[in-house]
């Protein structure tokens, strides 16, 4: 777990910011995206994944005091491959407001 978490952080890349529409502009929606087998844990990564990522945005932004909204996980199947099974893509996010 812990290096499939240190693995995801290093791909940090897939960590996405979302401009929020102009009438909220003290907001945005972040995301985080992971790749692997299993969706049940991937979707747990993710999730995690998504608060380390708003917890380091944050502290870059200079942000200290924020809110994080609902957060929603959407997984899709990537590659079904007949012996090792199922990868799925799972995308985490959450808006942002500070």
């Amino acid at each position: 777990m812990a290096a499939r978490l240190a693995a995801a952080l290093a791909c940090a890349g897939l960590a996405t910011v979302l401009t929020a529409d102009p009438a909220a502009a003290a907001c945005r929606t972040l995301g985080f995206s992971v790749n692997d087998f299993g969706k049940e844990v991937l979707t747990r990564d993710s999730r995690s994944l998504l608060q380390d990522y708003v917890k380091r945005w944050t502290k870059e932004q200079g942000i200290r005091r924020y809110r994080v909204g609902k957060t929603t996980t959407t997984c899709k199947l990537y590659l079904k491959l007949p012996i090792l099974g199922e990868e799925y893509t799972c995308k985490s996010q959450a808006r942002v407001c500070w």
